[in-house]
């Protein structure tokens, strides 16, 4: 065979194999009914611009159609992003028995894993958070969050569910995250540069009486979700004037 037709034949064989990676990869045979999946929502997070700082988190989701016993996450991240935490409180794998994790900022790695003894620990059908993410970061730029596979000592920590026993991979969605900074503080609705109360004033105009729009910030549609419940309503009026006269929690800026 000459090496001409040997360069074509590779070259079918590598376009035949990396295409595909471009899309969801077919369902393991492992696992039951339709295909699981585990992804991430987030796409753009809000930086200060004065300092160039701020905290994020990934909300891990899982989509699952059958009781999951058992988890396996681990992560390898890119970009300007230090790991704090994570957690599992008010996720739906929180009921589960046993609980684990490490972070290794040096190899930007990280992992969670969670198994459940009795059937009222599991994981039922659904879809939701199972573990969520906290980082700080360090600069503005583009990060992602893609699973790894991680060797400590004799242990390797694989990307699996265990729904019966017998565990499988889940299609998964690799984590795209836009680190952007803005001048406008949180709350200033109507971008003169303080959060007083005209701003809960041409809030409520806007809701209730259909006003100006508030302003914008570059990683979300509008300053008006106070209370990042990804609604404009009543409630963030009431949120923005809590906040104001009663020392409430401070406005949010993404859903």
């Amino acid at each position: 065979m000459s090496k001409t037709v040997t360069k074509f034949l590779l070259m079918g064989l590598i376009f035949t194999f990396i295409f595909p990676c471009n899309i969801l990869a077919q369902q393991d045979s492992d696992d039951p009914g339709g295909p699981d999946s585990v992804l991430f929502q987030k796409r753009c997070s809000y930086i200060d611009s004065s300092s160039l700082l701020g905290k994020t988190v990934f909300s891990v989701i899982l989509q699952n159609d059958e009781e999951i016993i058992g988890l396996s996450f681990p992560f390898l991240w890119t970009g300007p992003l230090f790991a704090d935490s994570l957690s599992f409180v008010g996720t739906r794998a929180e009921p589960m028995t046993v609980k684990d994790d490490f972070i290794d900022n040096a190899s930007k790695t990280l992992w969670c894993g969670a198994t459940a003894f009795f059937t009222t620990h599991t994981i039922k059908p659904g879809r939701g958070p199972a573990v969520n993410l906290f980082f700080s970061a360090t600069d503005t730029g583009v990060t992602t969050l893609d699973t790894t596979f991680i060797i400590v000592g004799p242990h390797v920590y694989e990307f699996k569910l265990d729904p019966s026993g017998i565990t499988f991979v889940p299609q998964f969605e690799k984590g795209v995250l836009h680190l952007e900074s803005s001048q406008i503080a949180a709350g200033d609705v109507n971008l003169d540069d303080s959060v007083n109360l005209s701003d809960v004033i041409y809030l409520a105009n806007y809701y209730l009486k259909g006003g100006p729009e508030p302003g914008y910030f570059p990683c979300s549609n509008t300053n008006a979700d106070m209370n990042a419940d990804c609604l404009i309503n009543l409630s963030d009026v009431i949120y923005l004037a809590n906040y104001l006269l009663k020392s409430g929690p401070p406005p949010q800026v993404e859903c």
